[in-house]
């Protein structure tokens, strides 16, 4: 789960791979948008500016969503199942999975 930086909106995750885009946190939250994001459980998301997402899963993937409605714009496969993804800076997030790697995506 992660809230985006203004805190209006809010992402999480669940066990069949979807994100779900909740609005209006402090009066009645709801989802705005919700879609597939992996084949597999979702274990990380991160706002990385208020209309991007990246999310990490068990099907090995760090997929960067952008746009509204929600697409694709960027994948990376791992060795095995993306357990992090953090913003380092306006540029760059880094994914980390068990297969032991970290990677820097720009």
């Amino acid at each position: 789960m992660a809230v985006s930086q203004d805190g209006n909106r809010l992402v999480t995750g669940d066990v069949m791979g979807r994100l779900r885009v909740w609005i209006d946190l402090q009066k009645d939250p709801r989802v705005e948008s919700e879609f597939a994001a992996h084949r597999g459980a979702t274990r990380t998301v991160v706002f990385l500016g208020e209309d991007t997402i990246a999310s990490g899963g068990e099907d090995h993937f760090m997929r960067i969503w952008s746009g509204r409605p929600w697409r694709s714009v960027y994948q990376a496969e791992h060795g095995n199942f993306v357990t992090d993804v953090v913003l380092i800076d306006d540029q760059r997030c880094a994914s980390a999975s068990y297969d032991g790697e970290i990677r820097v995506h720009q």
